[in-house]
């Protein structure tokens, strides 16, 4: 017994695999760096504890006598540390697994777990969005994991992956391979039904794939079951690229929309928040509902973007546009009382919780969208979303009026320009620059 222990080195490490590891700021797991088979492979087992860099470097030369407010930590990691050896004291022989299994205490665990933990984190940090998304992705598999343990006789009317009051087996990390899912791809294209779409399963794949990278990172399942492709298993899962479809309305059927008169007050409110968003520089639904007075400053409205918000990327920045006569007027016929609101528009309210914003939000978006088809079915403009105002923005800023791509990236508070360029899509109607001129007159009233 004594044998595994002698051929197994444990030391304390700082794991730097992370973002902006040069940062003094940053933050790094303090783990239990367990070296074996002959010192050639190792695992990093976590502490729970995070320090930074110059914090580790005090820790690490002072294991012995420790300052005052890392005495704790360095005590429980002391603890830790013994408790590795009385495991590998147990064992007869080396398996990483194993090991894995009795230091973390507990037994190989479901897809489902691993899901679930993922969105008690989302929503911990208010990422309602992600959490959301990851719920549904969840449901999607149980479906189809119901429907492979009890696949309905073709006269059945109700598949199995609809009856709710059906328990799924258990999913394991361990059996999804290249094989596996590609029969989900089929599954999903064949039995779920009509109405998906590419981007749909892509983004189921993504949400596996982003599960599978968490499980490993808490030791739950080892690289070498990874399906998925990369540079080094040329052979594994690729998930499919897909690319949205791209609409702008020319500015012809803008005007018409903004413009429309027979309208319901709440028609008009949405055919407004439209107008706004064009005009803001095709700033999407989420953000118009989150704007605040404190937004404004003298003439120009500072912003981030929600989409981008809780991200590392270079596009959490903050975005500006300039108020022009036409967004004074909505704001004057739609803005709240600042003394009552801090919100612009009479979406949200100072009393929501953050997760009622949300659902509010989320509402709004689709009251809005078929409000929106219905002023577009009177004025004879046959396709419409919200999502056109941004395209449409940003094809009439760059073929209209001249700005470089860059520029119009740069307006939309895009991280990659070829974004950008899926945006711009040449207005059908415009012929020349006087056309160009007269209908964005009319758009702007």
């Amino acid at each position: 017994m004594q044998n595994v222990r002698a051929t197994i080195k444990v030391q304390f490490g700082i794991d730097v695999r992370v973002k902006n590891a040069k940062s003094p700021k940053t933050k790094f797991k303090v783990c239990h760096v367990v070296y074996y088979d002959q010192g050639k492979k190792r695992k990093y087992f976590s502490t729970g504890y995070k320090l930074t860099r110059a914090e580790w470097e005090t820790v690490n030369n002072r294991w012995a006598n420790p300052p005052a407010k890392f005495q704790e930590m360095v005590e429980n990691c002391l603890e830790q540390k013994n408790k590795i050896f009385s495991i590998l004291d147990t064992m007869k022989h080396w398996d990483l697994d194993t090991f894995t299994k009795r230091w973390t205490g507990r037994s190989l665990e479901t897809v489902w777990d691993v899901y679930d933990a993922i969105h008690n984190e989302k929503l911990e940090a208010e990422r309602f969005g992600s959490a959301w998304n990851f719920k549904s992705s969840k449901e999607v598999l149980m479906w189809y994991m119901k429907d492979k343990a009890n696949t309905p006789a073709k006269t059945d009317v109700t598949p199995a992956w609809k009856c709710k009051e059906s328990t799924p087996p258990n999913l394991y990390f361990h059996q999804i391979d290249v094989a596996w899912l590609e029969a989900f791809e089929e599954w999903f294209f064949n039995e779920k039904g009509g109405g998906v779409s590419q981007s749909h399963f892509t983004g189921q794949c993504r949400n596996l794939r982003t599960a599978f990278r968490w499980a490993m990172t808490e030791n739950i399942v080892g690289i070498e079951y990874y399906p998925f492709h990369r540079l080094d298993n040329a052979k594994g899962f690729k998930i499919p690229a897909t690319e949205k479809k791209r609409n702008a309305l020319s500015i012809d059927e803008l005007a018409k929309i903004t413009q429309c008169k027979d309208v319901t007050p709440d028609e008009a409110f949405t055919r407004d928040m439209f107008a706004f968003s064009f005009l803001a520089g095709g700033i999407n639904l989420a953000d118009i509902c989150y704007m605040k007075w404190d937004n404004i400053h003298g003439d120009r409205v500072h912003f981030v973007r929600k989409k981008t918000k809780h991200t590392r990327r270079k596009t959490n920045r903050e975005l500006s546009f300039k108020l022009d006569p036409l967004m004074l007027e909505i704001i004057k016929e739609w803005g709240t009382n600042p003394m009552e609101n801090e919100f612009l528009f009479p979406v949200l309210n100072n009393s929501m919780s953050e997760a009622r914003k949300y659902r509010v939000q989320r509402t709004a978006q689709t009251v809005w969208s078929r409000r929106l088809k219905r002023i577009a079915a009177k004025v004879g403009v046959k396709e419409i979303s919200f999502n056109m105002a941004r395209h449409g923005f940003a094809s009439w800023a760059h073929f209209e009026k001249g700005m470089t791509v860059a520029e119009v990236s740069d307006a939309l508070g895009h991280q990659d320009v070829s974004t950008t360029l899926h945006y711009l899509k040449k207005f059908s109607n415009v012929t020349s620059a006087e056309l160009v001129s007269e209908a964005a007159s009319k758009l702007l009233g």
